[in-house]
This record gives C-alpha cells, structure tokens and sequence, in this order.
C-alpha cells in the first residue's frame, strides 16, 4: 500500500479525499489524509462552518469559502462548505473517495449515494447509517463499479478486521464481542454530561456511546457482515 500511494506521490497522481463531518473523528482523518504520501484532502464539509475550517487549519492546509456547482476549483487551498451536494456535485472539483464522518443517518445516507454516483469510493465512519442503508450503497457502489466500506478504524471494522485474520489462520469463529469497559445502562444525557464536555461531545451522542445503543448497532453490523448470529 506504501509503495502504490508513494508512486502516486511522486508521479502526481494523489487521491483526491473529500471528507464530509468535522467533529472529532472527521478533523482527526483530514488531518492524517492530508500527511499521508499519495493523498489530498479535496474538501472538508460541515454544517458548523467554523468546525470546517478548524479541520483544515489543523491539516496544515488553507480553507477556501465559495465553492458551488460551477466554480472551478482554487489553485491552492482546500474547498470548504456546510453544504455536501454542492461540491460532491460539482463536475469541476476532483475527487476519488468520500469519507462520511457524520452523525446523521438519513442525509449521511444522501451523501454516499451521491458520492457513489459520481464514481466516488466512499468510506463509512458511520455505523447507523451503514446498518440503515448499507444494502442499498452496496448495490449503488456495484452499478458504478466501486467501493463503500465501513472503516477499519472503528469498533466494528476492527473487530472485522480480527475475525477475518483468525479466519485465515484456519480457525472457526464461534463467538465475537465488543466488551465495554464503561457500559452504563442507565445513562441519560444529563448524566453523562460532564464526560461529554470533557470531550467535547454532544450529550446525547455521548450517552449513546455509553448505554449500549452504540455497540448494538455496531454488533450488529458485525453480526450481518460475519453471519455470526445474535
């Protein structure tokens, strides 16, 4: 992988990341798209206009601000907007993949079936809306011959990621958990309030986190992807 995104370094052919959520996760994966040899940070979204251009400032790159379907894009500095369709639309704007890093289920859903129509390979740091709509992206991602994928980062994609190595090592799966070291299932968003403000976090998504919501849709997801049963 090194060497392929290292040839593309060097010969100029970068891929071309658009990365759509700016709260902690997606300013994280900007920030290690735009270090990464081979890559470029094609645009970062955000309905929060601030959060937006934080996460590009934290990447080391310039935001540039009025970017619509017919604007050519800059010759420097890395387009921001709080509205997805507009760049994903955009004929003009070079892009190779999408991350959707979002906490919506819905409109995030929205997104990916634009990106994967416009040939776009799209990467899910969003468990709900892969377990609502991922049979639907799926068969979008095939009819335009590319990629969706949930991300290897998150609990799901690496518990995946381990139950496909000790597959390939000859091994049966009988069983497979996520065991939460912090599951509190009486939480409630004012409960956990004080831990969702040291992190920086909504309450109620951090209450999600913490009460076990979080982790049945991931295991779900694990479940679907293994065929391990519930």
């Amino acid at each position: 992988m090194l060497e392929r995104l290292t040839e593309r370094e060097q010969t100029g052919r970068p891929l071309r990341i658009g990365v759509i959520g700016a709260g902690s996760m997606g300013s994280a994966i900007a920030r290690l798209i735009a270090r990464t040899p081979g890559m470029r940070l094609a645009f970062v979204v955000d309905r929060d206009a601030d959060a937006a251009h934080r996460a590009i400032l934290l990447a080391g790159g310039q935001p540039v601000v009025g970017m619509d379907r017919v604007s050519a894009p800059p010759a420097t500095g890395i387009p921001v907007s709080t509205r997805p369709l507009d760049l994903l639309e955009n004929p003009e704007l070079a892009i190779d993949a999408v991350v959707e890093a979002t906490n919506s289920i819905g409109p995030a859903a929205e997104y990916g079936l634009a990106a994967l129509r416009r040939g776009c390979h799209l990467i899910l740091m969003n468990a709900e809306a892969d377990l609502a709509f991922g049979p639907l992206l799926q068969f979008e991602a095939a009819a335009h011959n590319v990629v969706v994928t949930s991300d290897a980062g998150d609990q799901h994609g690496v518990l995946a990621t381990m139950i496909e190595e000790i597959r390939l090592w000859g091994f049966d799966i009988v069983q497979a958990g996520n065991i939460k070291g912090f599951l509190d299932r009486e939480a409630n968003p004012d409960s956990i309030r004080h831990e969702a403000e040291k992190r920086h976090l909504n309450p109620v998504q951090c209450c999600a986190y913490t009460d076990g919501t979080k982790l049945n849709v991931e295991m779900a997801l694990v479940s679907n992807g293994t065929g391990l049963i519930p």
